[in-house]
Parts: C-alpha cells; structure tokens; sequence
C-alpha cells in the first residue's frame, strides 16, 4: 500500500537539479523545472498499477482522467505525451525488460492551470483476474517532451485520477 508515491521508478533525461518524484507526491507546492533538454524524451514516469488486490482478487481500476498541474507563477509550458502500459512481469523472473505499449499521444499546447485530460475510453471492459499475470496486468505511465516559449517549463504534479 502507498499512498502518494508508487514505489516506481520515474526517471529525468534532462540533469535537473528537482527532484522528479515531486511530480508525483500529490503535493502541488512542490516542482520539478526540466533542466537541459532529453535525448528523445525529458521524462518516463510509471504512475500506477491497473488493477488492485483485494479479497484474493485482483480488480482492474478505472481511471478516469490524467491530470497535469503547471507549476504556479511560470510561463505556459506545452507538453507531447505519450501514454503507454508498460507489461507488469516480474523482471526478477523473465530475465527481461518488459515492453510497453503506447496507448494514446497527447498534445497539450500553451498549459497554464491545471488540464484534466479524459482517459477513460481506454479503462473500459476489463477483467477481474484470479491470479497474477504479466501480460493482462500493467503499469500505467507517461514519456514526455516538454517546452515554454520563455524560460525553462516546469510542472507541479502529473497523475492518474479514478
């Protein structure tokens, strides 16, 4: 159980000296300003699990909207996104990376409050499963480029909204 930061990892191609899980604290107080810019993307952020385990079961979560929060007080920052599963296997036991798989690309130009994007055409008819398994269970997660037309962008919080 977490309750603001899953124990994934999020990496940040761009050498800032912000601490990336600040985008996923669930504070908004808090920033991460991209430093230089990343080879093809500035940030891969795994933000959740698809599917949750209760009563011996594991029941798939419907989310609803992927919320963006720009940082308060800097200019507009636009942002191409994709959205993508990322295969929830047990790397420890495959012997492999898992894979991903691009669910949507978003673009989001000229942001400047907080941005709730619907995502919830891709949560429907999922099925509840009895054990665990890699390939039918996920984690969902964001690469993105980020850009301001002045000064370096900067983002408060990037999450997954139920």
């Amino acid at each position: 159980m977490y309750k603001h930061i899953p124990p994934f990892p999020s990496y940040d191609f761009t050498s800032s000296r912000d601490n990336i899980f600040n985008l996923k604290d669930g504070d908004h107080t808090t920033y991460w300003r991209k430093g230089k810019d990343g080879e093809k993307w500035d940030i891969d952020l795994e933000l959740r699990f698809s599917h949750q385990f209760k009563s011996n079961v594991y029941i798939p979560i419907s989310y609803r909207e992927l919320s963006i929060v720009p940082c308060e007080g800097y200019p507009p920052v636009s942002l191409i996104i994709e959205f993508f599963k990322r295969e929830g296997i047990n790397v420890d036991k495959e012997l492999r990376m898992p894979s991903d798989f691009l669910i949507e690309k978003i673009i989001i130009t000229d942001l400047k409050s907080p941005n709730l994007y619907d995502i919830s055409k891709h949560f429907k008819n999922q099925e509840e499963l009895k054990s665990f398994d890699g390939n039918k269970m996920f984690i969902l997660g964001v690469k993105s480029r980020l850009m301001s037309e002045s000064g370096s962008p900067c983002l408060a919080e990037i999450e997954l909204k139920e």
